[in-house]
């Protein structure tokens, strides 16, 4: 692996902080990185990616050391500085932006003495010389690839992979990139703040971590902060939190976030009102993710939310789009003909009174009757609670059916009963058989 000093590799120097560095590196851009290759060893990028990273006799070797977060670029600089002392045993030295926790030294331990390369990283503060260790060959490609090929828009879903958020969706706000080595995306997540279990996760002991609960997903309340609260526009600051329409602003790593198809129907829910308080600025409906439990059949009657107002139809096709996404309907919509909707924009018709089954989500395989509707949002009465509402479902979740009586008695026959829907609502009849 022949020397080389990358500018992507140590960042814009500082002027004024060592004249000497930037005469070298001067030299080093004027004599070798812009010297061509002799033609024997010129090789086409796409045949050494196909050959892959060898090593050759003589080459050194690389060297991964773990750094304190967004230092890298200091250490770089401490080891450079020292090239006088090190030349022997040093030939580069990197940070990939990828992994912003490791310092990639190119080189051969050949020395010993306060002079040598090895005490002159474990002098330094923010490195962590235990975390020494050769990069595997198999690994060297990976390590070198500077470019991160995955960029994530503005507007665009994806979910967290690791932390306290893990297996949340987020609302990509914009991409994020320091003037060391952070890089990442800005993203808008439904709050988990909860006060008492906050302080239980971040407690001191990991087994403490791991132990407690999350805190619950919860639209950031202004009212409830009576302290440390700074409004600026559409953004509320809390102690060291951004808030926008009741979501938080987070900055992730590119490794901890990844696309998303689907989102559960509480954050569907959450992040809508959020959607209300913006005025529908945050994001258009129709690239919000198709919720976890919503399901439809052919021959289900739905409502259609056009912009222009609500109509009805009747589903008569699912169309799949990709593995994970089933988003447009065919649907035949009254005084419209077939038409082509995303999923989105429907919704069961369903109405209190009638009975349904739970298809997907936490209640899946439940029936019971509709006894309340408050949007598309269904309660669902079972009988196991005195105040007639057992659990709440979306409609798009559920399907019509019938109730299974097992009994042949008649137990309202002659019973006065009062019409609460239809067209004889509010009249009073005696049930006949």
């Amino acid at each position: 692996m022949a020397m080389s000093t990358r500018k992507v590799a140590v960042g814009p120097l500082r002027r004024g902080i060592n004249k000497g560095l930037d005469t070298l590196l001067a030299w080093i851009e004027d004599h070798l990185a812009q010297k061509p290759l002799p033609e024997e060893e010129q090789e086409d990028e796409s045949v050494l990616g196909r050959k892959g990273l060898w090593l050759h006799e003589g080459d050194k070797s690389l060297w991964r050391v773990k750094c304190t977060p967004r230092q890298d670029y200091h250490v770089i600089f401490e080891l450079i500085s020292k090239h006088e002392v090190l030349h022997e045993e040093l030939s580069s030295a990197f940070y990939n932006p990828r992994d912003v926790s490791y310092v990639y030294p190119e080189a051969r331990f050949s020395k010993s003495g306060p002079q040598s390369l090895r005490e002159v990283l474990r002098g330094l503060y923010d490195t962590k010389m235990s975390t020494l260790a050769l990069v595997p060959e198999s690994e060297l490609k990976k390590c070198l690839h500077m470019q991160d090929d995955r960029g994530f828009a503005p507007g665009q879903w994806v979910q967290i992979r690791r932390g306290l958020y893990q297996g949340d969706m987020g609302l990509v706000h914009e991409s994020y990139h320091d003037n060391d080595s952070t890089r990442g995306v800005k993203v808008l997540v439904v709050p988990r703040l909860g006060l008492a279990a906050s302080k239980k996760h971040y407690a001191p002991s990991s087994k403490c971590k791991r132990n407690a609960p999350r805190p619950p997903s919860e639209l950031f309340q202004p009212a409830k902060c009576k302290h440390d609260l700074h409004k600026r526009g559409n953004r509320y600051t809390y102690k060291s939190w951004t808030f926008e329409h009741g979501l938080l602003v987070k900055v992730f790593n590119l490794s901890s976030v990844s696309p998303a198809h689907e989102i559960p129907i509480s954050l569907f829910h959450l992040f809508s009102e959020s959607s209300k308080r913006a005025g529908n600025d945050l994001f258009e409906i129709a690239t919000m993710l198709l919720p976890l439990f919503w399901h439809f059949d052919p021959g289900e009657n739905v409502i259609v939310h056009y912009k222009e107002g609500a109509t009805y139809g009747t589903v008569l096709t699912l169309e799949e789009e990709g593995d994970a996404e089933k988003t447009w309907c065919v649907v035949d919509v009254v005084g419209k003909g077939h038409r082509r909707v995303m999923v989105h924009y429907l919704e069961k018709n369903v109405i209190p009174g009638d009975f349904v089954e739970v298809l997907q989500g936490a209640y899946t395989g439940k029936s019971g009757f509709v006894v309340a509707k408050i949007d598309a949002h269904l309660g669902i009465c079972i009988g196991a609670r005195a105040s007639g509402i057992d659990f709440r479902v979306h409609a798009n979740s559920v399907k019509l059916t019938t109730p299974n009586y097992s009994n042949t008695e008649t137990p309202w026959l002659n019973v006065e009963v009062k019409f609460l829907i239809q067209l004889h609502a509010c009249r009073m009849e005696s049930m006949h058989w």
